[in-house]
């Protein structure tokens, strides 16, 4: 059973995987950015923690409001290409981080943030689709397994 439901459920799997490790893997980052000469090197003490503190509290407000969004995004498009979207929206917000790295503009990194957090519903979508692909008996174990 466990075989055979990794094999038709990998992509969802996937991406919920990258969904939760892009968004743990930035915590460490955003600090070493925020602390070093990155965002932080010329400001006072003060505005480098009120940055850093945005740059914490963005990806959650866009998650709040997109999760929703995408719920009902998923009902209407289907499940299979509402994830498609979000793992573009995420990669299109993490690429907005790395351009704002490569240009030193702070507001272009909040902007992938927000956008980021607003395309990480990958895990409530991936599962409404196992439990549309699974029998009602095996729900649990099923939502089980993408959580």
């Amino acid at each position: 059973m466990q075989i055979a439901l990794f094999r038709s459920h990998g992509a969802l799997f996937l991406a919920v995987f990258l969904d939760i490790f892009s968004f743990g893997l930035m915590y460490p980052l955003i600090v070493g950015l925020f602390d070093g000469p990155g965002f932080g090197g010329h400001v006072t003490a003060a505005n480098r923690d009120l940055m850093m503190s945005l740059a914490f509290a963005l990806f959650p407000i866009g998650a709040f409001f997109g999760c929703a969004l995408l719920g009902d995004l998923s009902d209407a498009l289907g499940r299979r290409r509402t994830l498609v979207v979000c793992m573009a929206g995420l990669a299109a917000g993490y690429g907005l981080m790395w351009l704002s790295l490569e240009l030193a503009h702070v507001w272009l990194f909040f902007a992938g943030r927000v956008v980021a957090g607003l395309m990480s519903g990958t895990a409530p979508i991936a599962q409404a689709s196992m439990v549309d692909a699974v029998a009602p008996d095996a729900r649990g174990d099923a939502m089980a397994q993408v959580t």
